[in-house]
């Protein structure tokens, strides 16, 4: 019950914005819906508004902490490369609310990858207490996912690539070009250029 608190008033406040959040959500919170490809190739139903931020990672770090402790491998394993993140901001502190809402960077594949199974458990979590008829997975976009998002023109609304690189699911980095051609790069480590988004599928409704 503890953690279902913290997450409802941090969580939902900081990622999912709470005014709109309502038991008759009909997309995953936080998402935007793609339309269905014209091609037949499949992808993500649907993909994040905006890359995760620096708050986003925060109360991922608070619930984490209350739930294994400050010393767990799983609290240790969830920290960011504070040094590369640093990199990415004008102040030595990462953690101060200045700097809430910018891209979270400083962080691996696999942090970004539990960092998606994390979601999945909490928002399921929360849809089961509150009557939402459906669950959801989260995941890292694939290049598909983002070549779909990028030929609809929802580049301009999710400001894709646009900000900082980003992960995909095939632990790739999208760059986009200055001809605005999405370019995939292999993935070398975390930097203070690459953050990450997820997509979401609705696997039960």
């Amino acid at each position: 019950m503890k953690k279902l608190i913290v997450f409802c008033i941090v969580f939902l406040s900081a990622q999912l914005s709470a005014n709109n959040f309502n038991t008759d959500q009909s997309h995953p919170p936080g998402t935007m819906r793609l339309e269905p490809s014209k091609t037949g190739i499949e992808h993500a139903e649907y993909i994040d508004e905006s890359v995760i931020t620096i708050s986003n990672w925060l109360v991922y770090l608070h619930w984490t902490r209350m739930e294994y402790g400050t010393q767990s491998a799983e609290y240790i394993d969830a920290l960011p490369d504070s040094v590369i993140l640093q990199k990415s901001l004008p102040y030595p502190s990462w953690r101060h609310p200045s700097f809430s809402t910018y891209a979270m960077v400083g962080i691996s594949y696999e942090q970004a990858m539990k960092y998606c199974i994390w979601r999945t458990h909490m928002v399921n979590e929360l849809f089961e207490r509150t009557g939402v008829g459906y669950t959801v997975s989260y995941s890292l976009p694939t290049e598909t996912d983002f070549e779909e998002a990028y030929r609809q023109k929802k580049n301009i609304t999710l400001n894709i690539g646009a900000n900082v690189h980003e992960l995909t699911a095939g632990k790739a980095v999208l760059h986009i070009e200055q001809t605005g051609a999405l370019n995939f790069q292999p993935y070398l480590g975390p930097d203070a250029i690459i953050g990450f988004r997820c997509v979401a599928e609705i696997i039960n409704r």
